[in-house]
């Protein structure tokens, strides 16, 4: 399945959709949901919960129309990429001066990912990681690492567009640097915390 999402021929509005039939896709919805909130259970599949972990309305099939399930995925694999890491995003997302809407990052970030694919900018990276899958993972946590380093410098929702704006530029410009933060998230999450500023 991970190969079907990631041929690199469809566009990212042709990515698999979230298959309501699918067991497999159900449950990585499900694992995704409970990996973030630490609920022991998932919960419906409809419903206002999902706003928990940042989609915007009842239904997240919505939201990962852009990329499909890569978003998906790629979401699931953060919480395994660094769980510390990964927790740390979904604590700030969801605090009371610094919230941000998870879940609709991620999908931003995955849509970059597949842009670097398509573009080359990861194949020679693709080569030592060993797949295009594993160089696009790497490239999608370092880039959320990179928004949790800015992030956290006191920004708010006011500044969200202008603060995902410029880490795209970043990214298209900067992959390898994203690579490389994707192996040490969190002692760079701990020097972004060291110069934190709070939010205005």
């Amino acid at each position: 399945m991970v190969c079907t999402i990631l041929n690199t021929r469809r566009s990212p509005g042709q990515q698999r959709r979230l298959n309501d039939a699918s067991e497999v896709h159900t449950r990585i919805l499900q694992a995704v949901y409970c990996a973030f909130t630490g609920q022991p259970g998932p919960g419906p599949r409809f419903g206002q919960h999902w706003g928990a972990i940042g989609f915007q309305g009842d239904d997240p099939a919505t939201d990962l129309r852009g990329v499909g399930m890569l978003g998906l995925l790629q979401l699931l694999y953060l919480t395994h990429h660094s769980p510390p890491a990964a927790q740390k995003l979904y604590q700030l997302s969801v605090s009371a001066r610094q919230e941000f809407p998870l879940a609709v990052v991620s999908l931003n970030i995955s849509r970059w990912a597949l842009v670097a694919l398509r573009g080359g900018a990861l194949a020679r990276h693709a080569r030592r990681f060993g797949s295009h899958l594993a160089a696009a993972n790497c490239f999608y946590c370092g880039a959320f690492y990179e928004f949790y380093a800015r992030w956290v410098q006191g920004k708010t929702m006011r500044e969200a567009g202008f603060v995902l704006k410029q880490l795209e530029e970043y990214a298209a410009q900067h992959p390898a640097r994203l690579l490389r933060l994707a192996a040490a998230p969190e002692q760079a999450m701990a020097a972004a915390e060291r110069h934190a500023r709070p939010a205005a």
